[in-house]
């Protein structure tokens, strides 16, 4: 069975799945926002079958009961059991966001106040800063249908990045899934 540890605030639901990898090898685990209660929570996964359960409402997803193994891609949501999952970077896209508009206001005064060339200078400095830190960050999978976030696990290559037309498609299918959930009380 795994355990998890409640963990609800707007702003974290606004910016979960995204923060800075720090360690080099973090344990495998999943972020994912119970459908009937709305609690967010951090799931350890160990090696067997998965059995989430909410911490608050104690929902358990039974869609997702699959074998969990954090030495192997995952290929299946433990949540829903999908298996269309997207790949992208483990970073806070609030933070990266305020680091952008900040970097535009920076260039923009000092190409204002001092010189354009310096002010192109230093768009060069934080492009090159950009890149290194997009290399260092780790990938992190989401599901397109639950929109849980997972860490820790190898990359699996059959999981491609974000498309927008799996996003529309899944919009239906998450209303449909949470209403059927909801429903089940």
């Amino acid at each position: 069975m795994i355990e998890a540890s409640a963990g609800s605030s707007p702003e974290g639901r606004a910016a979960r799945g995204s923060s800075v990898a720090t360690s080099a090898r973090l344990p495998a685990s999943a972020v994912a926002i119970c459908p009937r209660c709305e609690t967010e929570a951090l799931y350890p996964l160990a090696k067997g079958p998965a059995a989430p359960r909410c911490p608050e409402c104690g929902f358990e997803w039974r869609e997702g009961a699959v074998d969990i193994d954090p030495e192997r891609p995952l290929d299946r949501c433990v949540f829903c059991g999908r298996d269309e999952l997207y790949v992208q970077k483990d970073f806070n896209r609030q933070l990266g966001l305020g680091i952008v508009l900040t970097s535009f206001l920076i260039v923009f005064l000092v190409m204002l106040l001092h010189d354009h060339r310096t002010g192109i200078y230093l768009l060069f400095v934080l492009a090159a800063v950009d890149f290194v830190a997009y290399a260092l960050l780790r990938n992190v999978a989401v599901c397109y249908l639950c929109q849980s976030v997972y860490r820790g696990l190898p990359t699996n290559p059959e999981h491609r990045g974000f498309d927008l037309g799996l996003e529309e498609k899944h919009k239906r299918l998450r209303i449909d899934w949470t209403s059927q959930i909801a429903e089940r009380k």
